[in-house]
């Protein structure tokens, strides 16, 4: 198996579908600060099977058009707050997904 590795400004397009891992399990934040520093657009975020800091900062910063997630939480802080306003005004485009459906499909793909 070769690895490549990419420079984080090469790294994703506009329009982008990305699955992100919940805060515990290693989120990139550098590369969220690139795709902020980026103004990157319309990306189609994939939460596996939650999310938290990365997805509410790409929200708030722009970034997402469509998410797919059973949730948006900065845990014991509650829902995330640019994911809240973004769902009560219908900015970004939310798809419910339970766990083992994102699984299935990933694992599909």
């Amino acid at each position: 198996m070769r690895v490549r590795t990419v420079d984080l400004t090469d790294a994703y397009a506009d329009g982008a579908q990305l699955a992100i891992p919940n805060d515990p399990f290693g989120v990139s934040m550098a590369g969220t600060r690139e795709l902020v520093r980026r103004r990157a657009r319309d990306l189609h975020i994939v939460c596996v099977p939650t999310s938290g800091i990365q997805a509410d900062v790409l929200i708030g910063a722009g970034c997402v058009a469509t998410i797919e997630t059973s949730a948006v939480s900065i845990g014991e802080y509650g829902t995330a707050p640019r994911f809240a306003a973004a769902a009560r005004d219908g900015s970004v485009k939310i798809l419910d997904a339970t766990c083992p459906a994102i699984h299935a499909r990933l694992q599909a793909g």
